[in-house]
């Protein structure tokens, strides 16, 4: 009897956490796949795509609340499941710009998750798994970036500079680490600074311990990694080694790369901007492409690099096979027309729900409704349910607004505002 009501509690949280989602006009990343109507056809569509080895770039197409970011967290889903290795960035114009390759680099890279199966048991994992198994599998001996972590995967410090958590180029030295001054210390990073100064004082014990190194020490032989507009070949070079390994060493099918809102390629302060947005954008298609000169030192490629420090001597391309496949979603603008890259890719079209897609979309919020609040008991019968149709359909055919607007509208039932 305890489990049955747990079990029952359990469903109630759930979906008074969908609700809650829904009434903002979301749907929470774990109930996606259980909860898309009207999409079979762009489903299979991506899944046809999926499968085809000589074709790397998708464009989800749909005007504002067509529902794009809720097929591509189902994309999200159905590519784990297929055997890739999956990572989404939402192109946001503040936090994770085109022309922030280092800031999407990271976004990505905190997203990315893969099913690996060990001692017949399946379990989700991430990035920093990947790279550990990679490095076991003595691969990225010939990364200039990644063979760094061999023998050091425990070192938080280098975890964080190799997810580009940081602005800085590379961590600060033993000395510059264990510096602190009240008066201008930024205390929202202040956690993060004592971890290091606990880590630079176990450099130090290893160093006189004999068991240290000077790049361990001070991180000062770290190559740069650098948060610089320009620097699309260094992180094109890391995102392809990614989806190398994948491939190669782990046995997945490759990396799939998810850009929601790529249309805010066009958004920026001055024209250094796009320019540099646009760069990162044609960088990423050619180098899913796999294409040959990619593999050669960046002044040869027609793309702009990063010309710091070791920047020039950084490809975009880390072997010929990127493993990488990418699915933008774009709201339609003129600007897919300038891209002569975007020409060649598979293209999916989001159009409004069809009716039937959305009664059958408002029966399912009606009866998870009924098991997210306790004591309502309403039946839904057709009446309802077409009054509530009805209302919610005169705001517009947007599928975003038609669940927040059924949400709504269930609550006005539920308090008793909206007569039955």
């Amino acid at each position: 009897m305890a489990s049955l009501a747990h079990s029952s509690d359990l469903k109630h949280f759930r979906s008074r956490r969908m609700i809650e989602a829904f009434r903002l006009g979301i749907v929470p990343y774990d109930c996606v796949q259980e909860f898309i109507f009207g999409r079979s056809g762009e489903a299979q569509s991506f899944m046809d795509w999926l499968g085809q080895s000589d074709s790397s770039t998708m464009l989800a197409v749909g005007e504002y609340g067509a529902g794009k970011t809720h097929f591509l967290h189902d994309a999200y889903g159905k590519a784990i499941q297929a055997g890739y290795a999956v990572a989404l960035v939402e192109m946001d114009a503040n936090e994770s710009p085109f022309h922030r390759p280092k800031r999407v680099y990271h976004q990505l890279v905190q997203t990315l998750r893969f099913h690996l199966t060990t001692d017949g048991t399946r379990q989700l994992k991430g990035f920093r798994s990947l790279i550990r198994i990679a490095l076991d599998g003595d691969a990225f001996d010939d990364h200039i970036y990644l063979k760094c972590l061999g023998g050091r995967t425990l070192d938080e410090t280098l975890w964080d500079w190799i997810e580009g958590r940081d602005t800085s180029v590379r961590p600060p030295n033993i000395y510059e680490s264990m510096k602190f001054d009240p008066v201008r210390a930024d205390f929202g990073a202040l956690e993060r600074g004592l971890q290091r100064m606990e880590e630079s004082l176990r450099e130090v014990q290893r160093l006189f311990d004999g068991t240290g190194t000077k790049l361990s020490a001070g991180y000062t032989r770290l190559p740069g990694l650098y948060p610089y507009y320009k620097a699309a070949n260094i992180y094109c070079y890391l995102l392809s080694a990614l989806g190398w390994v994948a491939e190669k060493v782990l046995g997945l099918k490759g990396l799939l790369l998810i850009f929601d809102e790529a249309e805010n390629v066009d958004r920026y302060d001055n024209l250094y901007q796009a320019d540099k947005s646009r760069n990162f954008l044609k960088a990423l298609i050619r180098t899913a492409n796999n294409e040959e000169r990619l593999l050669d030192a960046p002044q040869y490629t027609g793309l702009d690099y990063c010309r710091m420090g070791i920047g020039p001597r950084i490809p975009f391309l880390y072997k010929p096979s990127s493993g990488l496949k990418l699915l933008f979603a774009w709201t339609p603008v003129d600007i897919l027309n300038s891209f002569p890259e975007l020409q060649a890719a598979v293209r999916v079209d989001l159009a409004p729900l069809t009716e039937k897609a959305r009664r059958e979309l408002l029966l399912h919020l009606s009866l998870l409704y009924r098991d997210a609040y306790e004591g309502f008991n309403e039946d839904f019968s057709h009446d309802i349910t077409e009054r509530i149709f009805d209302q919610v359909r005169a705001q517009g055919d947007r599928t975003r607004l038609f669940v927040k607007g059924s949400v709504e509208a269930l609550d006005l039932i539920r308090t008793g505002v909206l007569d039955q």
